[in-house]
């Protein structure tokens, strides 16, 4: 069992859960905001250890619990889902700017992390669907 610190402003109580691990899981999922360094970690990670996943040896979902924990270890409390759900905007992110930018007449789109290298080289190996 996990616990859980809910804290409600309007009373000025603390409430503490026992919930299940995908119960926790979820909760978390719902509370952490993504900082740059944090994106950019993320996509590191995944780069340095992406033949992991894709040799077939290691499950999706070890993978993104693998990338998790190297989160945590630079303190950002994500979960392997967190960043497996990160990764997938970032994806759908990228391939709308690439698209719209490629229709003719269309002005130019920026996004933070556009030109990231990591971003294109993903986008190219075809990495996007894990």
């Amino acid at each position: 069992m996990k616990t859980i610190k809910l804290y409600d402003p309007e009373t000025d109580n603390t409430y503490i859960l026992e919930v299940n691990e995908e119960e926790a899981e979820r909760a978390n999922d719902d509370g952490f905001r993504w900082p740059h360094e944090a994106v950019l970690l993320l996509l590191e990670v995944f780069k340095e250890r992406e033949t992991k996943l894709t040799s077939g040896k290691m499950s999706v979902k070890k993978f993104w619990d693998m990338v998790a924990s190297v989160l945590r270890e630079k303190d950002y409390n994500v979960t392997g889902s967190q960043c497996k759900s990160k990764m997938t905007g970032l994806k759908n992110t990228y391939k709308s700017v690439k698209d719209h930018n490629a229709k003719s007449g269309n002005n130019k789109r920026t996004w933070r992390y556009f030109d990231v290298n990591i971003m294109n080289k993903l986008y190219m190996k075809r990495l996007f669907f894990y």
